[in-house]
């Protein structure tokens, strides 16, 4: 099922439901493009899906259910996507994809597919990913100069492609799987990154080992709430907030909404304050946009 919230009031008044949606398969991502409908991917299926605004869903919408590989152009063919992300300048998917060593594009208004970088930026590319190993991205997302980040858990780190520069680089992690605060972050530790969002000029990491969201702003890195000794759950403000693993954020308006303890909880970045939001018995995936929180439950 699909449930829609209104963010001035959410309480349980205020939950809509969407509509029925039913899959004989894991979905394991869903991302909101506004005139389209919820786009999704399906572990180990290697293709994108769509959910319409009227409900209706499109499986496979690009890729090859029974086929994976690196086709370009239409039809295309993908391996083991795991992440995507919506760029409104280009008006353009990216799908991070086959463990995420490749970064591919998908243009909407022709379902043609490329890879995301090209010449002297995927051989970078490759050349960078070449030396690790690594099959757990869980989340990417893109700013407004088209700049893509992704976690990658078994790696405790989160990765860069500066879209002005043509450069990789790991944004923040040393690898170690620890917790600290230093000057430099490639050598700051977190662990078990499950999740990071652009939020205006900053970042915003679930460093869910840590029990903490983590916020990066000027090369700095700060705590914005939880405590990264001590996992619980008990809503609050800043360290008095207590979080057992939290994954999944979306943000949009100054607020970030994320999983945790089986429910989705809002965080208010400008207080610094948590509030539970609702509970659920199965997983559940959120996507926002505007005043609107959107959330998929997951009854298989």
């Amino acid at each position: 099922m699909i449930y829609v919230m209104s963010k001035k009031s959410f309480g349980i008044a205020a939950i809509k439901h969407l509509y029925d949606v039913s899959f004989d398969f894991d979905i394991s991502n869903i991302y909101l493009v506004n005139g389209f409908g919820f786009f999704f991917l399906a572990k180990n299926k290697h293709c994108i899906g769509l959910i319409k605004d009227n409900g209706e869903v499109i499986f496979p919408w690009v890729g090859d259910i029974d086929r994976s590989g690196t086709q370009d152009g239409i039809p295309a063919t993908f391996t083991a996507p795991t992440s995507l992300c919506y760029s409104k300048n280009q008006k353009s998917l990216f799908v991070i994809e086959n463990n995420g060593k490749r970064i591919r594009k998908v243009y909407l208004e022709n379902k043609y597919v490329s890879m995301a970088l090209e010449g002297k930026s995927l051989q970078k590319l490759n050349s960078f990913f070449a030396k690790l190993s690594f099959n757990t991205v869980v989340d990417c997302d893109i700013d407004k100069l088209d700049n893509i980040i992704w976690s990658v858990k078994d790696l405790n780190r989160v990765f860069r492609f500066c879209h002005d520069r043509h450069e990789i680089e790991v944004l923040i992690g040393d690898g170690r799987g620890d917790f600290n605060i230093v000057s430099k972050l490639s050598d700051c530790s977190i662990r078990l990154p499950i999740g990071v969002k652009y939020a205006d000029k900053s970042v915003l990491l679930c460093d869910s080992g840590n029990h903490c969201i983590r916020k990066i702003s000027n090369n700095a890195i700060g705590v914005l709430v939880g405590n990264p000794t001590v996992s619980g759950d008990k809503d609050g403000v800043s360290t008095e907030c207590l979080l057992s693993y939290p994954c999944h954020p979306k943000y949009s308006s100054n607020m970030l909404y994320f999983i945790d303890n089986q429910k989705v909880k809002q965080l208010s970045i400008s207080d610094k304050s948590v509030k539970s939001i609702r509970s659920f018995d199965s997983e559940v995936l959120i996507e926002t946009e505007k005043r609107d929180l959107f959330m998929l439950e997951k009854t298989i």
